[in-house]
């Protein structure tokens, strides 16, 4: 951080009085990966942003930018090392959906499962379902 503090503790995941979350980060959005789970989102999501990098966005759960963060594809491990890390030190949950350990998909250069980050188990089991 450039103002040399730390992020702490952020705020609460942020829920609409219906439930949905209120933003969500989405990438690997590619349409044909999206289209399937329109439905899925909709009833989960209120808002959804696709910031075009799967760092940038699992890092906006940090401070509570974002509410929930999941990618529609395979994702390699190497590409979000330093984004969960930042994550989990904020109390956020990070999950490889292929994988049962939390820290279990390999650190290389092949994509082997989505992405998923939440504030809480019960978002975390919320996004992985949509997967």
């Amino acid at each position: 951080m450039a103002s040399g503090k730390r992020i702490g503790a952020a705020l609460p995941e942020r829920r609409l009085p219906d439930g949905r979350l209120e933003i969500l980060a989405i990438e690997s959005s590619d349409p044909r990966w999206i289209a399937p789970k329109v439905d899925a989102l909709c009833e989960l999501v209120y808002r959804v942003r696709a910031i075009g990098s799967i760092a940038i966005s699992l890092c906006q759960l940090a401070p509570t930018r974002v509410d929930g963060m999941l990618t529609l594809w395979r994702t390699r491990a190497v590409d979000v090392a330093a984004a969960q890390l930042i994550v989990r030190e904020t109390g956020a949950l990070v999950r490889f959906t292929a994988f049962d350990d939390p820290l279990g998909q390999p650190l290389d250069l092949v994509p082997h499962s989505p992405v998923v980050a939440a504030r809480t188990p019960a978002t975390l089991a919320q996004l992985a379902a949509i997967l």
